[in-house]
């Protein structure tokens, strides 16, 4: 499961979202999941829905409000 940020139209309009982020909240690792025509910027994962959700409480996390969880 995947903790989602932002949900992009292109890749390189996620990978300039992960850029720009990376010099606002320097240290968070974010990765891109393609579904659906979408690219899914995540900010933490999880072996379950609730692992990954609980991620959202971290203080890099909780600035980016409406995040949600997408299965892998």
């Amino acid at each position: 499961y995947c903790l989602v940020v932002a949900s992009l139209v292109s890749e390189e309009a996620a990978g300039q979202f992960i850029l720009d982020e990376s010099r606002r909240n320097p240290g968070l690792a974010m990765g891109i999941l393609e579904q659906n025509g979408r690219y899914r910027v995540y900010a933490a994962t999880g072996k379950t829905q609730a692992q990954a959700l609980s991620a959202a409480s971290n203080q890099k996390i909780s600035r980016y409000k409406g995040v949600w969880v997408t299965r892998r």
